[in-house]
């Protein structure tokens, strides 16, 4: 079929929602992403199998190139060509009629499914090596995907229906008359004892517990009226009926007052949580901000939030530290006041940074972000074997989609500091296929590619580059188009009339070889 059919009936098919994106370049992975979005999102919505039929043509290959890496750097014995074929299926088979979140990025959702579709087939080949049908009989069964996606959708909504009830909770506290706030306060809050607390609200001392019996009818009465106000998320009617009647039933149980005592404790231990939560976000923010200081490490990075000014953050801190303390005897109030103090004259943005991630750790543990700053202030410490170490083995870990991105744009900046060219660009390339929009990746490969005297790896990614620029213009990208790439350009002895026309706008010409690397 040809593209220019295809284009036809892609513009037919989906009418004025494709407006935005005139004209269609199907060699543009962004707007593929966006086609196939598309696509899908009518294929589920409206069981419209055209549209899925227009999906398989649009993308597949696109799909086949990457099968072919991924088949390449992990198992070159498995046929590339099955992988497409497979995961195309599988879309079909089951997400037809699903309520899931949209999928906006359709190549690295691919990307990532084939890519463990192979490493599924090598523990297959594997267990068979060691121990064949015996072996295989002493394991569970598998964990169907959809099983666990559904038990994970579950969990995640009655986890948002419990912060609805805590902050339900908070709300009718506060809409109770001053006395039984005091009252309970004190005695469910900071524990006082039944005679300090008549001594310190002037009350007989056989009221405190009447009023706090009071108190906690009242909250109960309050929460029962406003229960069928909160509807987190995307709880389905019966779910969302069963949770009500499983909170209603405790609180007009006789063990009510009690289920209302358990609720403002709950309430406090969420309060403290999140406080704790603030307090590691403001202490990351200002490790950013030494990080951002160090010559010559901004200029390699893309920063999405620029940190506010280090003397604002610090008063954050010691606000926040200073309500924590007495409620979280965790939080280590000297610790954390030496990340507020003004520098010293003889210390430096790394110094200070590394004073700053160690008192992160003490506050909310090794974290994914945590662990990729540390090795971030590795590398501009000139310890990038160290930094290499560490972020091998975060590839490995659970991380959220923007910190693993992290891990590998940092690993690649390790290698490239190392001079290890090849393994360099393997990182950058294996990163920009599961991102393909990540401009950092694709002038990291621009650099490895241009070391290795890879002049199609290199041709290739500046289009990309060119084609990201022009669609979300940024100051650090075109700082790189303008100051980097004319001199990996020259390295690779390439007429620099070639590098402008690779750089040019696209349109029908000059994209038509447009690709992610």
């Amino acid at each position: 079929m040809r593209t220019g059919s295809l284009i036809d009936r892609l513009e037919r098919h989906l009418g004025a929602t494709v407006d935005h994106l005139q004209p269609l370049n199907l060699k543009d992975d962004l707007q593929l992403d966006e086609l196939a979005r598309l696509l899908l999102d009518r294929f589920r919505g409206q069981n419209d199998t055209e549209a899925f039929a227009l999906l398989v043509e649009l993308t597949h290959p696109r799909l086949s190139r990457i099968a072919e890496g991924i088949a390449r750097r992990l198992s070159p014995t498995i046929d590339p060509e099955d992988l497409p074929s497979a995961f195309l299926s599988r879309l079909f088979t089951d997400l037809r009629g699903s309520s899931r979140q949209t999928v906006r990025r359709f190549l690295a959702l691919a990307h990532t499914s084939m890519k463990n579709a192979v490493y599924d087939q090598l523990r297959l080949q594997k267990r068979a090596q060691l121990g064949g049908p015996r072996y295989q009989g002493s394991l569970n069964d598998p964990v169907d995907p959809a099983d666990l996606v559904e038990e994970q959708e579950e969990d995640a909504l009655l986890s948002s229906y419990g912060e609805a009830i805590t902050k339900l909770t908070e709300e009718c506290f506060h809409e109770l008359e001053a006395r039984e706030k005091n009252v309970l306060v004190a005695r469910e809050i900071l524990g006082m004892s039944y005679d300090r607390v008549a001594t310190m609200l002037s009350l007989q001392g056989d009221q405190v517990g009447m009023i706090i019996r009071r108190a906690r009818q009242h909250l109960a009465d309050r929460l029962l009226e406003r229960l069928d106000d909160e509807r987190p998320g995307n709880m389905d009617d019966d779910a969302l009926g069963d949770t009500r009647s499983v909170i209603r039933r405790c609180l007009q149980s006789k063990e009510r007052l009690k289920n209302v005592r358990t609720l403002v404790h709950r309430l406090l231990d969420e309060s403290a949580a999140a406080g704790r939560r603030r307090l590691a976000d403001l202490i990351y923010e200002l490790s950013k901000s030494f990080l951002l200081s160090v010559p010559g490490l901004q200029s390699r990075m893309l920063v999405a939030a620029q940190p506010r000014h280090r003397d604002v953050v610090a008063d954050d801190v010691r606000n926040i530290t200073a309500r924590l303390i007495g409620v979280d005897n965790v939080v280590e109030a000297e610790a954390v006041a030496s990340v507020t103090e003004q520098p010293s004259a003889g210390s430096n943005a790394l110094d200070d940074a590394e004073r700053c991630l160690s008192v992160l750790a003490e506050v909310e543990g090794r974290s994914g972000r945590q662990q990729v700053a540390t090795a971030l202030h590795l590398i501009y410490s000139s310890r990038l074997g160290e930094a290499e170490t560490l972020l091998q083995q975060l590839i490995k870990a659970d991380l959220p989609t923007q910190t693993r991105q992290n891990v590998f744009r940092n690993l690649t900046l390790a290698q490239l500091r190392q001079e290890h060219w090849k393994e360099a660009l393997e990182t950058a390339e294996l990163s920009a296929d599961e991102w393909p929009g990540d401009p950092v990746q694709v002038m990291n490969v621009c650099y490895a590619a241009a070391r290795t005297g890879d002049v199609s790896r290199f041709e290739e990614n500046v289009r990309q580059l060119a084609s990201i620029e022009h669609q979300s213009p940024s100051p650090r990208v075109e700082s790189w188009i303008s100051g980097e790439l004319p001199g990996l350009a020259r390295d690779l002895n390439l007429d620099p009339n070639r590098l402008c026309t690779m750089l040019a706008p696209p349109d029908d010409d000059a994209s038509a070889g447009m690709q992610t690397s």
